[in-house]
């Protein structure tokens, strides 16, 4: 979805408000730096349709892959990709911040 930045709102503001991340904001903007924004800046926020609700934030620790992460914290590979905005070759970092999918309880 398209939405103009307003006076005092932030990326990282955004992205809970949106429910996403900022990295998944960054990278759909092609954003260096969370601190590039500016008021009246159009900026394209990715919104998921999907059966996991975001939960909580996860620090990528060194030695680390997507894989490791989806297992160790039981949730779909697929899902934490999406969520995450991450694209081929789906390589993550040491100290990248990662939203995990929380599955709701039925």
């Amino acid at each position: 979805m398209n939405y103009i930045v307003q006076p005092g709102e932030s990326i990282y503001l955004l992205a809970r408000r949106f429910n996403t991340s900022v990295e998944a904001i960054m990278s759909a903007n092609n954003l260096p730096h969370p601190e590039y924004t500016y008021p009246g800046q159009l900026l394209n926020i990715p919104v998921y349709s999907r059966p996991y609700d975001a939960g909580k934030e996860y620090i990528v620790q060194p030695g680390e892959s997507l894989y490791d992460i989806a297992v160790r914290h039981n949730v779909p590979l697929r899902e934490l990709i999406q969520i995450n905005c991450i694209t081929a070759p789906y390589i993550v970092y040491a100290g990248q911040s990662l939203v995990l999918p929380e599955i709701p309880s039925s």
